[in-house]
């Protein structure tokens, strides 16, 4: 995970939640990057602000999957049904890259508390925009990373293909029953699968 010990800031960044988009960021602000997607649980760092992307659990689970395919991981023959019924249930007792309230649950014993700030990936810019360390850094070349890898962005237009059409009523169900902690510590809407929404 991202973090800087001259801002005091750790960045969450969960697989699938904009983290390529993001990175080029965290890089110019000199970030140091521990590579990988974990929470650093260390004293040291327990009053430092943290920021973690998040993303509606229905996109992310898709996102996931497609990505799975793209890197020879699964067979294009395995529909995301299948895959997700497997998937899951054994995530969820062993790896967590799935439920990001896993990560979410970390931060919250180890802080006390939520993380101070969210960047969604359904409002990617907005978000980043009203950072505060966006906002104190902001600057020409700043500018520039934002261009290349937030406002046009292919990953993040490639990743938000028809994610709902993956869907059906009882495959949604399962999902929600998995990941109800994740909707619901993130605010993300239930039958979200249906209308596109948040």
């Amino acid at each position: 995970m991202p973090y800087s010990k001259e801002l005091k800031v750790f960045w969450f960044l969960p697989m699938r939640a904009a983290t390529r988009s993001c990175r080029p960021i965290v890089e110019y602000l000199n970030f140091y990057d521990s590579d990988n997607h974990w929470f650093i649980n260390n004293l040291d760092y327990l009053d430092y602000y943290l920021i973690a992307n998040i993303r509606n659990p229905y996109s992310r689970l898709v996102s996931l999957y497609n990505h799975a395919i793209e890197t020879k991981q699964i067979s294009e023959k395995i529909t995301f049904e299948l895959w997700s019924k497997k998937k899951i249930p054994y995530e969820m007792d062993d790896k967590y890259v799935i439920p990001t309230q896993m990560y979410i649950s970390l931060m919250k014993a180890f802080k006390n508390k939520m993380p101070d700030y969210f960047v969604r990936f359904e409002y990617l810019e907005e978000d980043l925009n009203n950072l505060w360390l966006i906002k104190e850094n902001f600057n020409d070349e700043l500018n520039s990373i934002f261009d290349m890898s937030i406002r046009h962005n292919s990953y993040k237009s490639i990743d938000q293909r028809n994610w709902q059409s993956f869907y059906t009523e009882e495959l949604a169900e399962f999902v929600y029953d998995y990941l109800k902690e994740d909707f619901t510590l993130l605010n993300y809407n239930k039958n979200s699968w249906k209308d596109g929404s948040s």
